[in-house]
């Protein structure tokens, strides 16, 4: 059975009208990744990352990098991520710099909520407070704001187990206490969480997505009313909060143009830019990430997840999950999954003889060696077709224009082929004609 309870132990939100307006303000803040005055500075970064933030800054460039800092020190609206991942950003509602999620007056309720909706024990837990609805999730009862409910079910996996093309709808990033990072899918989960339907923005969404010990839940921003269809947003990173407010290219949309990928949903939109795309503070979301998957390593751009493959494994950088099959390029692997591995292959049918093939280029290749060469190679007499001029110049000589070329000595038998005139020799009565058959020799040697 499903339940409400307030969670014991912390204190009472806010409840004023400016707080809960803040709460639900869209993302119109970019990241801050500034410390306090001769601290090491920051850039977000997941625990793989961590080594290499450690060492110690370049004190000879300290000028430069104050000034590189000041020139982003506009605040983020994000709910923050765990300590552990060393992330610092400046909060859009506190006005101040935090290390982690339990630093935020405004978002530290929605990491220790006030009041929990457990799940049913029906087949999708469903709670007794929701119900489904044409496909979307709405309330059956009003539902205090900070509300807990879930937790979202899917599969976890890490993000160099992801599949770029075949994982992209309902992708969830997990942010985990010890500070790593992981993805749960739950597409094609019959769990009642993956029914509810992503916000346009932060503006239209009534919950968040929200990483709470080791899960991914549903938190309420708002009192729901009953019949209030639940509407999700997510805002945990930092670094996405930043690129989608520093420019509107990366701003709420369903379309990456940079990987030209449609999405059903803005989540999936955000969750694939933060994993595929260079978001960190001195990066730039144009550039792809690649993860490898024998070390789990991230790189940046294709060419340096081929050196990595190549160097430290000696191996080929991007493997076919089906037959564990590598290749040199994406392209070649995307064309390899295309034609042997897709769920309904393609069929590339010829036009003129339906003959069939997977892919456009050997279709190409068919109609470029058979069919165009038909109006070269066609016998205009009678309509047959040749493999080469060679054999059509033979054909037309020795069938149409009947040329001799050769005369049997002994009998007058003229012939257009040597082959021809050469059976005559051996297998009939000149083979016994010594006059014929002396000819036969001389002509052979």
């Amino acid at each position: 059975m499903s339940s409400s309870n307030m969670a014991p132990g912390h204190p009472m939100p806010p409840h004023s009208a400016n707080n809960s307006s803040a709460l639900c303000h869209g993302a119109t803040g970019s990241l801050m990744s500034v410390a306090e005055s001769g601290d090491t500075m920051f850039v977000p970064m997941n625990s793989r990352m961590m080594e290499s933030s450690c060492q110690q800054p370049n004190h000879d460039s300290s000028i430069h990098e104050e000034e590189k800092k000041d020139k982003h020190m506009a605040p983020v609206d994000s709910t923050g991520v765990a300590q552990l991942a060393q992330f610092k950003w400046h909060c859009k509602h506190c006005n101040s710099k935090h290390i982690s999620k339990e630093d935020c007056s405004y978002y530290k309720y929605f990491h220790y909520p006030q009041a929990i909706i457990y799940n049913s024990d029906s087949g999708s837990e469903l709670p007794n407070e929701l119900e489904l609805r044409n496909g979307a999730v709405f309330t059956k009862t009003s539902i205090s704001e900070y509300t807990r409910m879930g937790p979202i079910k899917g599969r976890l996996v890490r993000e160099q187990d992801l599949d770029f093309d075949e994982d992209r709808n309902k992708v969830f990033i997990l942010h985990k206490e010890n500070g790593d990072r992981m993805v749960l899918l739950a597409k094609g989960q019959q769990h009642w969480t993956s029914k509810v339907r992503s916000a346009k923005s932060g503006l239209e969404a009534n919950c968040l997505t929200i990483s709470i010990q080791d899960s991914v839940y549903f938190v309420t921003s708002k009192c729901l009313q009953p019949n209030t269809e639940l509407i999700f947003y997510t805002r945990e990173d930092p670094a996405v909060e930043f690129w989608t407010s520093w420019t509107e290219a990366w701003a709420n949309q369903t379309r990456c143009t940079r990987c030209s990928i449609d999405f059903d949903e803005i989540a999936d939109y955000r969750s694939h830019i933060s994993i595929w795309h260079d978001t960190s503070f001195h990066g730039n979301p144009q550039n792809r990430v690649y993860f490898c998957v024998d070390c789990g390593e991230r790189k940046i751009g294709a060419k340096e997840i081929i050196n990595h493959c190549k160097l430290k494994h000696q191996t080929l950088a991007f493997p076919c999950k089906f037959c564990k099959r590598r290749f040199e390029s994406y392209n070649s692997l995307i064309k390899h999954k295309k034609r042997l591995h897709a769920p309904v292959r393609p069929k590339y049918e010829c036009v003129d003889c339906s003959k069939s093939y997977r892919d456009s280029k050997a279709l190409k290749a068919h109609v470029d060696s058979i069919h165009k060469k038909c109006s070269e190679l066609n016998c205009d007499n009678c309509d047959k077709i040749f493999s080469s001029k060679y054999a059509l110049n033979r054909h037309r000589r020795e069938v149409h224009d009947r040329i001799v070329q050769h005369t049997c000595e002994a009998c007058g038998k003229c012939f257009a082929q040597y082959r021809n005139f050469t059976l005559l020799i051996l297998y009939s009565i000149h083979y016994f004609v010594r006059s014929c058959f002396f000819v036969f020799l001389s002509r052979v040697v």
